[in-house]
C-alpha cells in the first residue's frame, strides 16, 4: 500500500465523503467520494483471487482504459494494493500488449479485461511509471516514487491556489504528466472533484461547463482556440476562475482572442514528463502579448546553462534518472527581471544552414507574427546540394506568395523557408502537441524541389 497517498486518501472520505467525487459529463452518472472507495473495494475484491492483483507491492499494473471513471476507480485500487501504475495510449490492443510486455507488466487492464503475465518484474519503492518517447523517439520509462508525485501535486496546487472548493473539468488524457500532476493527484490528496467532459467540440463543452459548473479548466492551445471561436454562449464561463493552457506554448494572439470571447484569461502552464511541473503564467500575460510560461512553481529551482538549456530543480523531479533532482532539460530559454521564463526552441529544432545555426522555433515564432497566419509547422529537409532545408506548413487567411512578402520585413533571406504551403489546418495530438506524424506526411507527400 502507498501508504503517504492512502493516508491522505482517508482524511478526504472522512471530510468529504458525501461530496460527488466524479460526474460523467455525457452520461451524468456521478460518484460521491464513499461511492467511489466503494468501486475501488469492489474491483478489488472481484480479482482477489490472483496474487497478481492483491500481493501487488512494486508489481506494475498496466491502465489503458478507455472510461476515465473506471481508470480513476483502478487507480485507486492500485494505490490499496501497493502496485506500480504504467498509464499508457496506444494507438492498438496489439500496441499496448507490446509495451505491456516491453516494460515488465504483471497485468494490463483495458477495455476488454484484466490480462496477466507471467512476469517476477517488481519496482518496489515505485508509485507510477511515465511513458515517454524523448527526444529520441524511442520509449522510454520514468519511474516516479509516491514522494515524488505528492511533491508535484502539492507544487501545482500551492502555485495555483487549488483546494477542495473547486472542482476540475478534465479534457485531457489522465495519464498523460499534465493530467497526473493537476487533476489526479489533487483529486486524491485533497478531494479535488473532477468533472469528465465528453467531448473537445467547443459546443459540447460550453453546454457541459454550463451544466456542471467547474471552476478550473485545464486544456490545450488547439482547444483554447476552439473555445475562442465559439464565445461563451449562455454563460458557461460564468464559475470559470482559471483557465490552464500546456502542452505546447500558447500564442499570445490566441489568448487575446479567449479573452475577448469569454471574459476569461488563460495560463500557461509548463512542465515536462521528468520533473512534472515547473513555471506557471499566474498573471496570464499572454493576453496581454507579452509570452512567456510564467515564473517557477512553488518549490520549483530554475536556472538557465550556460548553453541556454533550461536546469529544474525540485523534489518531483525523477531522482531515478537524475539522482540530485536536478533536470537540464532539452528546451532553450531565458528568464527575465521578473523571473519570467521565455523559451526560444530545443535541442532537436537546431539545424545548420550554410554553416549557420537556424531555430525552428524561432521562425515559427516570425510566422505566427505575421497578419492573417493562424498556426505554423516548420521542419527540414535535406536538399539537393546536401544541406539542410527549412519547409513551412501554415494556416490562415493569407497566401503563400503574401506570407513570403511579409517575411522580407523580419527574416534574414537566408532564414527563409525553402518552400511555404498553406493547409486547412496544422493537426494536434490529443495531448495538445502538433501532430508531426501526420504533418510531415502531408510535406512527404508534396514533390518539393529542394
Amino acid at each position: 500500500m502507498h501508504l503517504e497517498l492512502h493516508k491522505l486518501w482517508q482524511q478526504v472520505l472522512t471530510t468529504r465523503g458525501e461530496v460527488k467525487a466524479l460526474v460523467d459529463a455525457e452520461t451524468g452518472r456521478a460518484l460521491t467520494f464513499l461511492e467511489f472507495e466503494a468501486h475501488a473495494l469492489q474491483w478489488l475484491e472481484q480479482h482477489g483471487g490472483d496474487d497478481h492483483c492483491i500481493e501487488a507491492s512494486g508489481a506494475v499494473w498496466c491502465l489503458a482504459l478507455s472510461d476515465r471513471m473506471d481508470w480513476m476507480v483502478v487507480f485507486l485500487a492500485a494505490i490499496k494494493a501497493g502496485a506500480v501504475v504504467l498509464p499508457i495510449e496506444a494507438p492498438t490492443p496489439s500496441a499496448i500488449i507490446d509495451i505491456a510486455h516491453q516494460f515488465g507488466a504483471s497485468i494490463l487492464i483495458d477495455d476488454s479485461g484484466v490480462h496477466h503475465f507471467d512476469t517476477e518484474q517488481r519496482q518496489p519503492g515505485y508509485f507510477l511509471n511515465k511513458l515517454t518517447s524523448g527526444t529520441t523517439g524511442d520509449a522510454k520509462l520514468l519511474p516516479f516514487t509516491e514522494k515524488e508525485m505528492l511533491s508535484d501535486g502539492a507544487q501545482i496546487m500551492s502555485t495555483m491556489e487549488m483546494s477542495e472548493a473547486d472542482r476540475n473539468f478534465s479534457l485531457i488524457p489522465l495519464g498523460h504528466s499534465y493530467a497526473l500532476g493537476s487533476l489526479v493527484m489533487p483529486f486524491f490528496m485533497s478531494g479535488v472533484p473532477i468533472v469528465m467532459g465528453s467531448s473537445p467540440f467547443p459546443q459540447v463543452v460550453l453546454e457541459e461547463l454550463k451544466r456542471f459548473p467547474s471552476t478550473i479548466l485545464p486544456i490545450v492551445p488547439p482547444i483554447v482556440k476552439a473555445l475562442s471561436l465559439a464565445g461563451d454562449e449562455g454563460g458557461a464561463f460564468r464559475h470559470v476562475r482559471m483557465v490552464i493552457s500546456a502542452g505546447s506554448q500558447l500564442m499570445p494572439k490566441i489568448a487575446q482572442s479567449f479573452l475577448k470571447a469569454t471574459g476569461c484569461r488563460v495560463h500557461n502552464f509548463y512542465g515536462s514528463s521528468e520533473t512534472g511541473g515547473i513555471c506557471f503564467d499566474r498573471a496570464g500575460h499572454q493576453c496581454d502579448a507579452k509570452p512567456n510560461v510564467g515564473t517557477a512553481l512553488d518549490g520549483v529551482e530554475l536556472s538557465i546553462s550556460e548553453s541556454h538549456e533550461i536546469r529544474v530543480s525540485s523534489a518531483a523531479v525523477c531522482h531515478a534518472l537524475y539522482p540530485e533532482g536536478v533536470c537540464l532539460l532539452h528546451d532553450y530559454g531565458w528568464v527575465d527581471d521578473a523571473g519570467l521564463l521565455h523559451l526560444t526552441g530545443r535541442h532537436k529544432d537546431i539545424i545548420k544552414i550554410s554553416g549557420r545555426r537556424v531555430s525552428i522555433s524561432e521562425i515559427e515564432s516570425v510566422l505566427l507574427k505575421v497578419s492573417g497566419v493562424s498556426e505554423v509547422f516548420v521542419t527540414s529537409r535535406t536538399g539537393r546540394s546536401g544541406e539542410a532545408r527549412l519547409v513551412a506548413l501554415f494556416s490562415g487567411s493569407i497566401s503563400a506568395d503574401v506570407l513570403r512578402e511579409e517575411l522580407a520585413e523580419h527574416l534574414p533571406r537566408w532564414k527563409f523557408p525553402k518552400y511555404l504551403r498553406k493547409v486547412d489546418e496544422i493537426s494536434y495530438t490529443a495531448r495538445g502537441k502538433k501532430d508531426r506524424a501526420s504533418l510531415e506526411e502531408v510535406i512527404n507527400a508534396i514533390n518539393l524541389q529542394l
